[in-house]
């Protein structure tokens, strides 16, 4: 279907798209495999092979994100969080420290918040995106009197940073879409582009009415939208700004550096290796036919037609813009033979003869191997490690450690994303909730408001000059295992902690201490002391079960108290 004034809302589109969106935009398009929209078919043969749409898009970026995803926040490894108290020597003043009670207090709360604000899945979204374009957007508020957390797209934000804290004074979210509209003129359906824009500052949070794009880039004069700008009355932006691993930058490049931005070559090599294999499997599967000996234009089988493929088409979920879609040329429309089991093709020339024109059965191999070394090679560059599903079935029973040490170089790299995601993401999104509680706490349907509260009070202090100014508390993550140890790793920490105990190359005090990990031992000595006292008891239970069966049997026949039965006189002795 085409609109009208389509060219023009696509020149307005364009004129309103800055060079950094251009940039995290082309990043995302890689990891969604989006990269290669607007190209000619892979099967048309108008344009080169390489100026074509590959037909297979792998999208190896987007799993590579997912593994990393799955193993730092994954279930099992996602963080608990706690607050250190005074006995932890957290507190670098009176004032901020914690006793143990106020601890569990806060404890409980920031796992209410967790809930309530669905901070997993938040985590796990914006670590995907931090991946994707380095950089991820989350928004605190109050909504329903619950506290949520939003996200949105580091390419529409444009964020202002204090010079001395790094904290967000202000985030812009801009950009323009395509809105379809009835011309009522020519009476069809038009396409314009709109703007949205929307600022979050210390004070207000602001959304304007959607202003028409001009095709210059010009700025609209922008009018509030009253129904949606509201004085949220934090006293602070709570706008969270996440770079991914930043390296050593500019001032102005307030953006993080995801993994895949310099794989972005060896990625397209990869889609076209595997779609030119493709099309090589797809001609040994359907070789060419050779006629020999037969007159020209003759015809030796009934005809039918092409099939009609359409390839391609849809709506651009970034833009909204129409795609063009693709027909097979002549699809539909020219004659063809027709092929299969039960068509029969007749020759009356009797030279005639018929060939396929086919491949070697190895003739892929080289394609293959070439597609193997590209994945292997993207996948060392990601620092990557994935699983070998050929080979899945055998791994079944493989002991934790063993998982560990395979994926080691895949390990070490996350700890590297735990440390920068936990201390720069995950940690500043439950302070920046904390002081929306503070801020707030009226109308807020959380357990423990009324608890914390003053706990939280101590952290917000007056400065010289008469201001308040906000003291993060001091909280700690304990992140889970990458791959728990499994019943394998235990049967053989048992079985080789019994041969050494047994061998008397250790104590037995540290066995027991040996097999923490498996059973809820505790405190080494107490559990000793336990041990012994289970053994005692053991013993003289024991003893007492002999004396209860003895007592219960009588006195021996050998010792003349009871007589023999008759016919079984004891024998006598040798």
């Amino acid at each position: 279907m085409e609109f009208l004034h389509a060219k023009e809302a696509m020149r307005a589109c364009e004129a309103n798209l800055s060079p950094r969106y251009h940039r995290l935009d082309k990043l995302e398009r890689y990891v969604e495999g989006t990269q290669y929209d607007g190209r000619k078919s892979f099967w048309d043969e108008s344009v080169p092979v390489f100026e074509r749409a590959p037909c297979f898009v792998y999208p190896i970026f987007q799993h590579a994100n997912q593994s990393n995803t799955d193993l730092c926040l994954g279930e099992g490894k996602f963080p608990a969080i706690t607050a250190l108290s005074n006995e932890d020597d957290a507190a670098f003043d009176d004032q901020f420290g914690l006793d143990e009670e106020q601890s569990e207090i806060l404890d409980r709360f920031i796992l209410g918040i967790e809930k309530q604000a669905s901070l997993r899945s938040v985590c796990r979204e914006s670590l995907n995106a931090a991946q994707s374009c380095g950089t991820a957007v989350a928004i605190g508020g109050i909504r329903n009197g619950r506290l949520v957390v939003d996200t949105t797209k580091a390419k529409w934000c444009k964020a202002e940073h204090d010079e001395t804290t790094g904290a967000v004074t202000s985030l812009e979210i801009r950009y323009p879409y395509l809105e379809e509209y009835k011309d009522e003129r020519e009476n069809k359906w038009a396409l314009r582009c709109m703007l949205y824009r929307r600022v979050i500052d210390t004070e207000f949070d602001t959304t304007y009415l959607p202003a028409k794009a001009d095709e210059e880039g010009r700025e609209p004069n922008w009018v509030a939208d009253k129904s949606k700008t509201l004085a949220h009355g934090l006293g602070f932006c709570p706008v969270l700004w996440y770079r991914f691993l930043k390296p050593c930058s500019t001032v102005n490049d307030i953006d993080g550096e995801p993994p895949h931005r310099h794989l972005l070559d060896e990625c397209d090599a990869l889609n076209f290796a595997i779609s030119l294999r493709h099309r090589g499997a797809m001609y040994a599967s359907s070789p060419q036919y050779i006629e020999t000996g037969v007159d020209k234009g003759y015809n030796p089988a009934p005809m039918g037609r092409m099939a009609e493929v359409v390839i391609g088409g849809g709506i651009d979920p970034i833009t909204g813009a129409t795609m063009p879609s693709y027909v097979t040329p002549a699809s539909g429309k020219e004659a063809a033979r027709q092929t299969g089991p039960g068509v029969i093709w007749t020759y009356e020339n009797e030279g005639s003869d018929v060939k396929l024109l086919t491949l070697p059965g190895d003739a892929l191999d080289p394609a293959d191997n070439n597609c193997r070394d590209l994945r292997a090679k993207i996948a060392e560059g990601l620092c990557v490690v994935f699983t070998d599903t050929e080979n899945t079935l055998r791994t079944v029973d493989i002991s934790g450690r063993a998982l560990r040490e395979m994926h080691k170089k895949q390990t070490e790299h996350c700890d590297q994303i735990r440390d920068d995601f936990g201390n720069h993401f995950l940690l500043p999104l439950v302070d920046m909730l904390l002081r929306i509680v503070l801020a707030k706490p009226k109308g807020l349907y959380l357990s423990g408001v009324k608890k914390v509260l003053p706990i939280l009070a101590k952290f917000n202090a007056q400065i010289e000059g008469g201001t308040s100014q906000w003291f993060a508390p001091a909280l700690e993550l304990d992140w889970g295992e990458y791959f728990p140890l499994t019943g394998l790793d235990k049967q053989q920490d048992i079985m080789a902690v019994t041969a050494a105990k047994e061998a008397k190359l250790i104590t037995h005090e540290t066995a027991v201490g040996e097999m923490r990990d498996y059973f809820p031992i505790g405190n080494v000595p107490e559990y000793m002391l336990a041990l012994e006292k289970e053994d005692a008891e053991n013993q003289q239970k024991a003893v007492d079960n002999a004396k209860a069966m003895a007592e219960a049997s009588g006195p021996s026949q050998f010792g003349g108290g009871k007589l023999a039965p008759k016919g079984k006189q004891p024998q006598e002795a040798a």
